[in-house]
């Protein structure tokens, strides 16, 4: 399969929406503001157990698409289907599980099914928690640029300045330092991975020779291991032609495909359990992840699939992912073990695991 190649700004409609705004990033709304509206159509019951929950978003009966999670495989929108919103990312933390997307044209996160409004015209694409702070990392515009920012418990940072659009997609909270992955938009409409630290962008330039290679791909996970920093992405072949999927260490990267049979690969996700570093993905049309470097492909080759989240739990791996291309399903597999969320048209975007 050759991939499309996906550029800074028209990743999603979503994000057509945001160039057109012109908010400053530094002015955000009550971080207080609970906007959202959850799934009350069954009585709640005590959970008990070990609850798989996956994020993305389905298109509701009125062709619009609503952010939602699955708890164990049961259906919850995180709105309603009044206007268009998104579900990008998800992160666990004790019993409490945090979703970050967009609603109401604006940064949202949900905690536990409640909303919390960051910023008009922004977008929230990625989602950790450290104690009880909060942090988000996405979008929002500058003076009509859009620029990587990250969010402290509804407080906005922008990353760069309005002269390079950038994107922030993933962010790791370790040892008191904040760490965010993106993207920059480079001559020649080539989006430049790179990773800021506490605010400081690094080991990057803004051309498409970047220690950290051209991705064409808007999905970027990250994970810090000590003093080890890992970016996954996709990287364009030499020959402009298929992408590959690639990981990188402190800035070095490393191809996880060959460069073969004009095949392309992307690396979507990234976790870490004890030394083991896991990677989730797609080669060719099969959802794929990697454990240490080997690849251990989870879908048949009869239909496409890419995986798009990834956690550990214990022995048991678990992905996130979707079935379809143009129309997708969306899918997760436990120890590669298929399981269907939904056959209506719908998407994940990654995966986490509550023990209750």
């Amino acid at each position: 399969m050759h991939i499309k190649k996906i550029f800074l700004f028209i990743t999603t409609a979503a994000v057509i929406a945001i160039s057109a705004c012109t908010k400053d990033s530094n002015v955000i709304n009550n971080n207080n503001n609970t906007t959202g509206k959850t799934d009350t159509t069954s009585t709640p019951t005590k959970k008990t157990g070990t609850y798989v929950y996956v994020a993305g978003t389905v298109t509701s009966s009125q062709s619009v698409p609503v952010a939602t999670y699955w708890a164990n495989g049961k259906a919850h929108a995180l709105a309603d289907s009044s206007s268009e919103s998104y579900a990008y990312a998800i992160a666990t933390a004790d019993t409490n599980v945090y979703i970050a997307g967009i609603a109401n044209n604006a940064a949202t996160y949900w905690k536990n099914g409640v909303a919390t409004t960051l910023a008009n015209g922004s977008m929230a694409l990625g989602i950790t928690v450290s104690g009880s702070d909060v942090y988000v990392a996405g979008v929002s515009s500058l003076n009509g640029t859009n620029v990587a920012t990250y969010w402290k418990n509804g407080v906005a940072t922008t990353l760069t300045d309005d002269l390079t659009p950038s994107v922030a997609v993933s962010i790791v909270v370790s040892g008191g330092d904040v760490y965010v992955a993106g993207y920059l938009a480079a001559a020649g409409n080539i989006n430049t991975v790179c990773y800021w630290k506490n605010g400081a962008i690094q080991n990057v330039s803004t051309t498409s020779t970047s220690t950290f290679g051209a991705s064409y791909f808007g999905t970027i996970g990250m994970v810090v291991t000590g003093s080890d920093v890992y970016i996954t992405g996709a990287v364009e072949n030499t020959a402009d032609d298929h992408v590959i999927a690639t990981l990188w260490k402190n800035g070095t990267p490393t191809a996880l495909t060959t460069d073969g049979d004009q095949i392309s690969s992307a690396a979507t996700a990234i976790a870490a359990s004890g030394s083991t570093v896991y990677v989730a993905g797609y080669d060719d049309n099969v959802a794929t992840y990697w454990s240490g470097g080997t690849m251990h492909k989870i879908s048949n080759v009869t239909q496409q699939y890419m995986a798009t989240g990834l956690t550990i739990d214990g022995s048991d791996v678990y992905v996130a992912g979707n079935e379809g291309y143009n129309t997708t399903n969306a899918v997760y597999w436990k120890n590669g073990n298929l399981v269907t969320l939904s056959t209506r048209n719908s998407t994940t975007c990654g995966i986490g695991i509550v023990k209750y």
